[in-house]
């Protein structure tokens, strides 16, 4: 889930843009370059709560497959 905003920054020009447009670049632009301070952090938040709920869900399956969980 994690993007690094730096790498996609520094090598992203007109030609490549439309292609690696990212979530770490969207919070950028729309929020914290527009001022959305709330916004980018209700996108931040979710986007965490999606790894979290991933991470879960491959616990559960690598149990199910006899192998050892996080949990």
């Amino acid at each position: 889930m994690g993007s690094n905003l730096e790498r996609l920054r520094e090598f992203g020009n007109t030609q490549v843009k439309d292609f690696q447009y990212q979530l770490a670049i969207y919070i950028y632009d729309k929020g914290l370059g527009g001022g959305k301070f709330s916004m980018s952090t209700a996108v931040n938040l979710f986007q965490s709560a999606v790894g979290v709920v991933l991470v879960l869900l491959a616990d559960r399956v690598a149990k199910k497959l006899g192998e050892d969980g996080l949990l």
